[in-house]
This record gives structure tokens, sequence and C-alpha cells, in this order.
């Protein structure tokens, strides 16, 4: 699709339902410029979750145009998040780098390729070093479906997690976050808890008492 500087932040999607799949694990988002061309683009990836349409951001990056001596078309990012049902780029214009001789119009332009990737890699947002460079925190997911009864998610070593959610589809769900107290979920509802970066693996979430319609989770962590 192509966007043009002038409309302002442009949001594209890759959906699951228009792939005829229930879920996209991976994204690959592939840019093409006019030869030459000085603009800089800054891309907001975020991914979309089942668990009750959660939407989350995996990162920003910001593209290397062909006035840096990059190749006008190239992959600018690879992102994978497992249980994905949707995803979203937002696309604007960031600069102009006008050090490197003459602007055209047409540099005010990038077409953006979003496809699904067939091969998963390790989860989070990579970035092709010279393509692109990353804008701030990147993050990764955990998410998943619970089923009733009792289950456990397992925390990596040197996680720094960021948010925990939960829901469940009856009453009597709870959650335990590490060796902490256990805390029921609202009946038919979810519940979110922000450690910021406090709670940092390897660690235990716990769930238990859950009902037959089991529930869901999504966690949050820095890359």
């Amino acid at each position: 699709m192509r966007v043009i500087a002038a409309q302002g932040p442009v949001r594209l999607s890759l959906r699951s339902i228009e792939q005829g799949r229930t879920e996209i694990a991976s994204l690959t988002v592939g840019v093409s410029q006019p030869a030459g061309a000085a603009s800089v683009w800054q891309l907001r990836i975020e991914s979309r979750f089942d668990a009750q349409g959660v939407v989350r951001e995996l990162g920003r990056l910001d593209t290397s145009p062909p006035s840096w001596g990059q190749p006008p078309t190239k992959i600018v990012a690879i992102a994978t998040v497992p249980g994905t049902v949707d995803w979203f780029v937002q696309v604007e214009r960031s600069y102009v780098d006008r050090s490197g001789g003459v602007v055209l119009p047409e540099d005010d332009s990038i077409e953006i390729d979003l496809s699904a990737n067939q091969d998963c890699g390790e989860p989070g947002l990579f970035v092709p070093q010279a393509a692109a460079q990353a804008v701030g925190a990147r993050y990764r997911y955990q998410a998943g479906a619970l089923p009733a009864g009792a289950s456990q998610v397992l925390l990596a070593a040197g996680t720094s997690v960021q948010t925990i959610q939960a829901y469940q589809i009856g009453t009597g769900g709870q959650i335990r976050i590490g060796l902490g107290a256990l805390l029921p979920l609202p009946p038919n509802g979810s519940v979110q808890f922000g450690p910021q970066g406090t709670l940092l693996g390897p660690g235990v979430v716990s769930f238990s008492a859950f009902p037959v319609g089991g529930g869901g989770y999504l966690i949050e962590t820095l890359a």
C-alpha cells in the first residue's frame, strides 16, 4: 500500500480472517521508496490478541532511506508473537534528510508491504541492522488460553515483566504471581497487574480454580 506524507499517520492492517487463518504468529514488513529518496519514515508495530481484543505495541522503528546508501526496497522488520490474530502498522514520515542533495516530490511517499511469515522466529521485534533503527523500548508477549482447573506459565530467566493480564469465562478463577497471595478474578471478567519491571524472571504465574469455560492470559515483557 502506498502512503503519502501529506496524509499524516496511516494505520495499515493484516488480519487473520482475510488470510483464511485463526492467527498470524509472525509478520514481515517490507518498504519501497524511489531511488535516492531522503525521507525517513517511522513505523509503529502492534499486535491484537484474541483475548478480549487486546492490542499491544511491540515497538517502533525509523527506516533508513536510499539517500543513506540503502536499497530502495528492503525488509525493515520481522515481528513474532504467537497468538496474534491481527497486525497493525502505523506509518508516518519522521523527517527528510536534506543533507544529501535535492529532495524530489516523490520522496514524500513510501510503499508498505505486510505479509504473513510462515517461519516463526524468536518472539519479539527484529529490526535488520542498517535497514532501520529501533526507536525506544521493544516488547515481547506471552499469550494463550487457560483450561479449566489449575495451570502455570513460566517466566524465563532475565525476563522483565511489565504487565500481566488474565480473564475467565465464568467464576471462581484465581491468579498468583510468584510467591504472592492468591487473587480472585472478577466473574466473567479480567484483571491486569503492572509490575513495570519490578518482577524479574525466572518465575511462575499460577492460575487455579478456573471455571469450565476457561480463560486466557497475556504477559508483556521488555525485549
